[in-house]
């Protein structure tokens, strides 16, 4: 009897060790509290024992408010007896100070402890800049140009490095002035960040190749017409016109631009009538125009001409008169011959008709400039009063005569 008294003891006791027996995990660390995105997190375990065959652990992390309702897998291990598992956090991850991790097995099914800590998470953040300026397309030398730049993922304390064909300028700002840039100069930003888990610590912006230079010519009013009174020899000195003219440039200060004119001031100029005179501005770059006005050279002295003497003749016989034959002799300082019509620039000699004179203008106007021209030369329109007179100038073409109907149509005056 006392020997099997002792086997029923030893088999109770076999059966209660089985009992007790069971597969836990009864903590779980991290090897550190804050992680990037990309970071690798190694969670420790503590096991009561080893667990069945093709035991799978499964790392688990809650909410960033340490909330396990929808939790993140974040890896996996196939191991009856692990006692580390390391876990990869994903870049994206929301950014947070309070996750927590826990581990669930799959042979027995069990769920560990959550971790005791808060684990702090960051994403992974590329630090980016790019820049602008307030200038674009073809700008003027010596214009200031304000760069700008825009960046992200700096951190708390950025640097940014300013570089014009790739040489250090400027200072640590968001922004950089310069008006001493030439045409394709190079203009670029480098940003240093600090930001907490950024995937590099540096960055470079776009780069703005500048176009500087002037390609556009000034502008520039002349006078309208100046007139110039000629001496007795029908010569005079050419003013200097250039001070009535106004010129602008858009790159070019005006008290810049070079102003030159043609026929040159102090030179001598002769005859009569209107003479074209040509100013031209030229701005730093080379770039020019011009304009052109008309001097109306007036002839102010008087012709002189030459009488005979007092001529006396018998009558022929049979008549009470004579033919009388003289000559009469004159000059002009302006003219060749005072019946000869002397040249007038701007205008062809057409001839003389009945003791006048007659020029047809060159170019064709309006007959208020017309008529105006023909008084600042001295004469006046054509008014014809004969047959004959209309007889002479039909060869000339179309022209204006003294008349007009300007005021009321068909009416002429």
């Amino acid at each position: 009897m006392r020997k099997s008294h002792s086997l029923i003891v030893t088999f109770l006791f076999s059966f209660i060790c089985l009992i007790t027996k069971g597969q836990t995990i009864t903590s779980v660390t991290t090897n550190a509290t804050n992680y990037c995105g990309g970071n690798t997190m190694t969670v420790n375990i503590v096991r009561s024992a080893n667990f069945g065959g093709g035991n799978i652990f499964t790392v688990q992390l809650s909410s960033p408010t340490g909330s396990f309702a929808s939790p993140l897998v974040l890896g996996a291990l196939t191991s009856t007896n692990a006692n580390s598992i390391n876990v990869v956090i994903p870049s994206g991850i929301t950014a947070g100070t309070a996750y927590r991790v826990r581990v669930q097995t799959s042979n027995p099914s069990t769920t560990s402890p959550i971790n005791a800590s808060n684990i702090t998470l960051n994403p992974t953040i590329a630090p980016t800049v790019s820049i602008t300026a307030s200038a674009s397309g073809t700008i003027c030398p010596s214009t200031p140009v304000t760069f700008t730049a825009s960046a992200s993922g700096t951190g708390s304390a950025p640097t940014y490095q300013w570089r014009v064909n790739g040489a250090n300028v400027g200072t640590n700002s968001t922004s950089f002035t310069s008006s001493t840039l030439s045409n394709g100069n190079t203009v670029q930003c480098m940003l240093t960040s600090n930001a907490v888990c950024a995937s590099a610590t540096s960055a470079s912006s776009n780069t703005i190749t500048m176009s500087i230079g002037d390609a556009i010519a000034p502008t520039i009013t002349c006078p309208g017409v100046q007139n110039i009174d000629m001496n007795s020899s029908c010569s005079a000195t050419m003013p200097d016109y250039r001070n009535l003219v106004t010129a602008s440039d858009n790159c070019t200060a005006s008290g810049a631009i070079i102003i030159s004119q043609n026929p040159s001031p102090g030179s001598t100029i002769s005859g009569n009538g209107l003479q074209a005179v040509t100013i031209t501005a030229t701005d730093v770059a080379g770039n020019s125009s011009n304009c052109t006005f008309n001097i109306n050279k007036r002839d102010v002295t008087a012709p002189t001409i030459n009488c005979p003497s007092n001529i006396t003749v018998n009558a022929d016989p049979g008549t009470c008169g004579a033919v009388v034959n003289y000559n009469i002799t004159g000059s002009d300082n302006c003219m060749s011959g005072v019946c000869a019509g002397g040249a007038i620039a701007g205008y062809t000699y057409i001839g003389s008709w009945n003791n006048h004179t007659y020029y047809r203008s060159n170019a064709a106007m309006l007959w208020p400039a017309a008529n105006t021209a023909a008084q600042a030369l001295g004469g006046h329109m054509a008014t014809i009063t004969s047959a004959a007179e209309n007889a002479f100038l039909a060869g000339s073409g179309q022209c204006w005569i003294g008349l007009t109907d300007e005021a009321t149509e068909g009416t002429w005056l």
